[in-house]
């Protein structure tokens, strides 16, 4: 593309997102795109907008360092990535978003001139709660397909790894520890990911809970050292997936406090997903039935939706898929009869599974 079209493009895109451009910042963009094809164009501009407005801005008048930062953001290549395919993120690790309703964009805590979440929450942080709820909502309704079209994405072909998900009581820790070790090419090779439960010890029944306390999972650690003991829920990033976990017997709660019970018991794993889905919330109860810390309810949100939900439920197993989101529970492990579930994410498939002879 010439030059002069390629910068009347690059300023007409940040002008669009209320941003101005220096003359140095424009004549630095348009050199580095120059190697683009036009069919990566529009969407590399994108991202190097998107990466701009994460930045702390003083003003709409882009300098050339902040358009340098951004590029140089954008074009991280695979190699420095590749480490990443497995990461776990607790619920206190999770980046803080609010919904800007005038630039109709989530934005970071830090741009949005909000405090830091505090454990002990101020009335303030009790009325943001159920404000940001709101909003969310409101939001997801006008990006509904009755009034926006669909967006179309793409599903990247991972290697074909699976994960084994079960509830693990924690008085058997050690004795887990002990079967593991037994196994050299299980112990060297897995990953195994502890979220906490509500019958485990912590303070208290709020959400999110912290991991595990140190002295309790100290010895299991020694033994198998690729073991991570997070916040409940967590997030796991497999490549480009996103896999939301929740251990809480959230289904019989729901049950209790619905408006309208489902037709039949089979109609209630479907009920309880769309649900869910449908508040973008893993715990829409009231907050005497499901207490959260006010100022962390935002990492309770299932909006946007993640790839697959697991709800790690005493409730009877299920598999759901609703909106593109594959949600399933793999039940108690000994009272299913010592079933479990295996997830492919290569294929975005869940197949039971069942100890045998036992």
């Amino acid at each position: 593309m010439e030059a002069e079209k390629l910068r009347g493009k690059v300023s007409g895109a940040f002008k669009m997102h209320g941003l101005l451009l220096r003359a140095e910042a424009t004549k630095y963009l348009t050199e580095a795109l120059q190697a683009v094809s036009e069919a990566e164009l529009e969407d590399m501009i994108e991202n190097i907008i998107d990466a701009v407005e994460k930045q702390p801005l003083s003003c709409n008048m882009i300098e050339r360092p902040t358009v340098e930062a951004a590029v140089q953001e954008c074009s991280q290549s695979l190699d420095e990535t590749i480490d990443h395919i497995f990461n776990i993120i607790g619920a206190f690790d999770i980046p803080h978003y609010i919904y800007n309703s005038e630039r109709k964009k989530f934005l970071p805590l830090s741009m949005t001139g909000h405090p830091m979440p505090n454990l002990f929450g101020s009335a303030k942080d009790k009325a943001e709660l159920f404000r940001e709820r709101y909003v969310i909502l409101q939001q997801r309704t006008h990006r509904h397909e009755l009034f926006t079209p669909p967006a179309i994405g793409t599903h990247p072909d991972e290697s074909r790894s699976k994960f084994q998900l079960n509830i693990v009581p924690l008085g058997s820790l050690k004795a887990l520890a002990d079967i593991i070790c037994e196994y050299p090419s299980i112990h060297q090779s897995s990953r195994f990911v502890f979220v906490p439960g509500p019958e485990d010890p912590g303070p208290g029944c709020i959400l999110p809970r912290p991991p595990l306390a140190g002295n309790i999972t100290e010895e299991f650690r020694e033994q198998v050292p690729f073991s991570v003991f997070t916040t409940n829920p967590c997030r796991v990033q497999y490549c480009t997936q996103e896999i939301m976990i929740f251990r809480e017997d959230l289904v019989n709660k729901m049950c209790r406090n619905c408006v309208r019970f489902p037709g039949s018991n089979l109609d209630i794993p479907n009920h309880f997903v769309k649900t869910i889905l449908s508040q973008g919330h893993l715990s829409p109860l009231p907050l005497y039935v499901s207490p959260v810390y006010w100022a962390y309810d935002y990492t309770l949100r299932t909006y946007p939706l993640p790839d697959i939900i697991v709800f790690a439920d005493k409730y009877d197993p299920f598999t759901v898929t609703n909106t593109d989101c594959l949600c399933f529970n793999p039940g108690s492990f000994p009272r299913s009869g010592f079933s479990f579930k295996v997830f492919y994410p290569s294929n975005k498939t869940v197949e039971d599974s069942k100890l045998q002879s036992l």
